[in-house]
This record gives C-alpha cells, sequence and structure tokens, in this order.
C-alpha cells in the first residue's frame, strides 16, 4: 500500500469540489449575459466539464468522498498495524535536514543530507498531506451534516469557516 494509491481519488474529489465551488456565477463579473470577467475562461468550464452541473458535482464529491474516506483510514491503519508509520513521521531535526535536502536538490550542496527509507522532505511532505486529508475530511462532515454535527461544525469555527 502506497500513497500514490490514494492520488486518483484525491483528483476526483478535487475535480467534483470545483464543480461545486464554480457552480455559482459569484466569479463572475457581468449583467445577465453580458459578462465582463470571467475567473475562468470559456474553454477551462468546458474542458474540465465545469459547466455549472451543481447537482453532478455533488453526487460525485458525495459518492467518491466515501471511498476517500475509507482508503485514507484504510492507509492509517496499514501504517499504524505495520509499523510503518515509523518511516513517514518526521524525527527530530527533519526541519534542518529538509532544507538541507532541498539545498542539495536544487544543487547548492553537493553533499548528500542523511537519508533513511524517506528524507527529511519526504517525512514532512508525506505527514502533511495524511493531516490535511484528515483535515478536509472532517470538514467536509461538517459541511455535510451541519446540523447532525453542530458540534463539529462549531469547533472549526461555524459552516463559513469549516
Amino acid at each position: 500500500m502506497d500513497a500514490l494509491d490514494h492520488f486518483p481519488l484525491l483528483l476526483i474529489m478535487i475535480w467534483s469540489g470545483t464543480r461545486i465551488y464554480w457552480a455559482n456565477d459569484v466569479y463572475r463579473i457581468g449583467r445577465g449575459d453580458w459578462t465582463l470577467f470571467e475567473f475562468w475562461p470559456d474553454w477551462v468550464y468546458q474542458r474540465l466539464d465545469l459547466n455549472r452541473h451543481l447537482a453532478r458535482g455533488l453526487a460525485f464529491h458525495l459518492s467518491f468522498g466515501w471511498l476517500f474516506a475509507v482508503n485514507g483510514l484504510a492507509f492509517v491503519a496499514y501504517l499504524i498495524v505495520s509499523g510503518n508509520w515509523r518511516k513517514i513521521v518526521p524525527e527530530r531535526g527533519c526541519l534542518r535536514d529538509s532544507v538541507r535536502v532541498m539545498a542539495h536538490d536544487l544543487h547548492f550542496r553537493a553533499d548528500k543530507p542523511p537519508q533513511g527509507c524517506y528524507n527529511a522532505m519526504q517525512r514532512l511532505t508525506y505527514t502533511a498531506v495524511i493531516l490535511l486529508d484528515g483535515l478536509a475530511l472532517i470538514s467536509g462532515f461538517a459541511i455535510y451534516k451541519p446540523t447532525q454535527l453542530s458540534w463539529l461544525t462549531l469547533l472549526l469555527g461555524g459552516y463559513e469557516t469549516a
């Protein structure tokens, strides 16, 4: 099991979330049929099939959201059970070493920084992605069921903030 197994679901979630987000013409400046400015040109909407189909975007987002959640939880469970979390969670000095990794990757330094299974930058990035996925999942539930999960919505600062 790898973090890349989660990537196709993440892409679908971004695509369907974009369909929901851009379904409203709030990002358009104009009046009636006359448009002065739209955030994205028409060809972007057509190419990504974002033509303001809110219901279709919601259907995809809610359906694939459950797969996203189950897959993410299965990955975290796998990391815990297998003990591979030790390879991903940043260690002491990881932030300093990540700067050395970046300097090496940009060819500013010739010497290679210390590396185990994952280097310091990879550890920070993988941990950040797992935490951000969790935050996206939690905020998604707060928006999806704001009445039933009012305590969660309140914890996140209200519906608009979530």
